[in-house]
């Protein structure tokens, strides 16, 4: 009986992980489904007491889905690379040092956010282009009391009294901003005439980005992902901000199919989460905020920064024009 008991127990395990990765791949909409695909990586819980109960159980069968299921796990998640591969190029491989971009990507924190704080971190990464999301109208006019960041002359902002807000500051100028909305939340797009002597004149687009949440709509969450799949990538650009969606959602890896690269991912910063920060969890368990890129550039350098009063933590990367 004992035996049977841990036999029950794996079979028990093992499904639940097989569907869980299958929906992870096949992607879905829903709402929970939103959410448990976002926590596929805790799989490594289950997996552990499946083997476990696979190996207390004696059961041949049950030791070789276990093994099958930790190969997909494993070759899902790229571990090795998560480890081993995270870290900034040596500088003595850099060619087009002169055209090094550096971004801070953080989502703020709707009327909970703190402004100095906020001021402080960027000051302390030191980028070249700044771009926020859930900014109002109170953040927004304490950030431009800041007299550290006066070295961040071109901005566009589009505060709101909500969490749509969106702002990004630049010290190159800022040659066109507009907001729109592909989809159900507003896009803000920036041309930035950046460094570049090698490239032209070195111009660039951020897209600001803040996608519904699905806890807000699910279909409108589909909607936004699905519209930023279809960003035009001719020329060099940027898509940044807070997703709410992470590598684990399918909807998000067409935005990866379509032609962008995560940061991230040429890193193999695997393991790094922004969300959520503070109270909410010890550490963060996903990463809903990235930053994209298009193949004009060459990733040099990516990590997390602080959640400086925010649920959210900064994503702060070097980038620079292949």
């Amino acid at each position: 009986m004992h035996r049977m008991v841990w036999i029950v127990l794996g079979w028990g395990l093992a499904f639940s992980i097989a569907v869980s990765l299958y929906l992870r791949l096949v992607g879905i909409t829903n709402l929970v489904g939103a959410a448990l695909v976002g926590l596929t990586p805790l799989l490594v819980i289950p997996l552990v007491m499946l083997f476990a109960s696979a190996w207390m159980s004696y059961h041949g069968p049950l030791r070789i889905v276990a093994l099958v299921l930790a190969v997909w796990y494993f070759f899902t998640f790229t571990f090795v690379g998560s480890i081993f591969g995270c870290g900034a190029d040596d500088p003595a491989t850099l060619t087009h040092s002169d055209d090094e971009i550096s971004i801070y990507n953080h989502n703020v924190f709707y009327l909970e956010g703190n402004p100095a704080e906020v001021a402080a971190a960027i000051i302390e990464a030191d980028p070249d282009v700044i771009v926020l999301q859930e900014v109002w109208p109170g953040f927004i006019a304490a950030l431009e009391n800041e007299v550290s960041l006066t070295r961040y002359r071109f901005r566009a902002n589009e505060p709101r009294d909500s969490a749509l807000g969106l702002a990004t500051w630049s010290r190159w100028p800022i040659d066109e901003a507009r907001m729109h909305s592909p989809a159900a939340n507003p896009v803000l797009t920036t041309v930035i005439d950046g460094p570049g002597s090698l490239h032209g004149n070195g111009s660039f687009t951020v897209h600001n980005v803040h996608t519904t949440a699905p806890q807000v709509s699910s279909s409108q969450w589909d909607d936004d992902l699905e519209a930023l799949a279809r960003t035009d990538r001719t020329n060099p650009s940027i898509m940044s901000g807070d997703f709410n969606a992470s590598s684990d959602h399918r909807q998000f890896r067409s935005i990866l199919e379509s032609g962008w690269t995560d940061v991230h991912e040429p890193k193999g910063c695997g393991f790094d989460a922004t969300w959520p920060s503070g109270a909410l969890s010890p550490t963060p368990l996903l990463r809903l905020d990235h930053v994209l890129v298009t193949n004009h550039f060459h990733v040099h350098d990516t990590r997390i920064g602080q959640a400086a009063g925010s649920d959210h933590r900064a994503v702060i990367t070097k980038i620079h024009f292949e």
